[in-house]
């Protein structure tokens, strides 16, 4: 079950799985990291991903990821930075 309340009361809609991408440093009112895919994800207006359970250990600039998650539906306010995402699997890229 998905347990991502940082979005309040969002649904979820969509689920992406293993999507190469890059930790990259996040703005003021977006995060202090985003997730960027290498390729735009299908049925995504923005690029990156607003993760709100990123843990830690994965807190590392331009690192190398596969990831996998919940989009959650945005605000359509037009000042939304990222795709509201819960990430459910990530890992280092293997060198």
């Amino acid at each position: 079950m998905p347990g991502c309340t940082t979005f309040g009361d969002a649904p979820i809609v969509d689920t992406i799985t293993d999507i190469v991408g890059t930790i990259v440093p996040g703005n003021e009112g977006c995060g202090a990291f985003l997730l960027r895919p290498d390729e735009r994800v299908r049925n995504t207006v923005l690029l990156d991903f607003f993760p709100c359970n990123l843990d830690p250990a994965f807190q590392v600039p331009n690192a190398q990821v596969v990831f996998s998650g919940h989009i959650y539906q945005g605000i359509n306010d037009g000042d939304q930075c990222a795709n509201f995402f819960e990430v459910t699997a990530i890992r280092f890229m293997e060198e």
